[in-house]
């Protein structure tokens, strides 16, 4: 634990102890100076401290999450690729939504790590939808050597799930 939560901690401690001490004795003896300090004071003290808790926690997180990949990134570490296969649009920009193809290396780059083509044993799509879901299509990589198959999520429709199945073939 910080050194600064510890102090929010103790403060916020501190807060509600006095806050009990005011609801309890405060109110039976009519004091209406400790009433006004529970009314305003204390939540103006306490609207203050959440946010800097809050950032204190964010600021934390940010430290422990390592900087994103992006196709970019991929891009300027492995060369421009011969092919780049769109699985989803709306991560463009992001490792699981293309596979980079290279032609020359005889490699794929698939949600962001190398596949060597000759490890692929064979590439098909199916339906990953249960009886509660909709029909939500993913193209499988079938990998050789006893390795987990690479599910590649590609969305609800099915044409297009069946193009990037020929297309990941063609490239192969």
């Amino acid at each position: 634990m910080n050194k600064n939560r510890k102090w929010i901690w103790l403060a916020a401690i501190v807060l509600v102890a006095v806050l009990t001490a005011v609801l309890v004795y405060g109110i039976r003896t009519d004091q209406k100076f400790l009433s006004l300090l529970a009314g305003i004071v204390i939540p103006m003290v306490l609207g203050w401290m959440i946010p800097k808790w809050k950032d204190s926690e964010v600021t934390v997180a940010r430290e422990k999450v390592q900087p994103q990949q992006t196709v970019d990134n991929l891009i300027a570490r492995y060369g421009e690729p011969s092919n780049v296969i769109l699985l989803n649009a709306a991560k463009g920009n992001d490792p699981e939504g293309v596979v980079l193809v290279y032609d020359d290396r005889n490699l794929l780059i698939v949600n962001g790590k190398e596949v060597r083509k000759q490890d692929i044993a064979d590439v098909t799509f199916n339906n990953a939808a249960i009886a509660y879901t909709p029909n939500y299509y993913q193209v499988l990589l079938t990998l050789r050597d006893k390795q987990p198959s690479i599910h590649l999520y590609v969305g609800y429709d099915l044409e297009l799930a069946r193009e990037i199945t020929e297309e990941i073939r063609n490239s192969l």
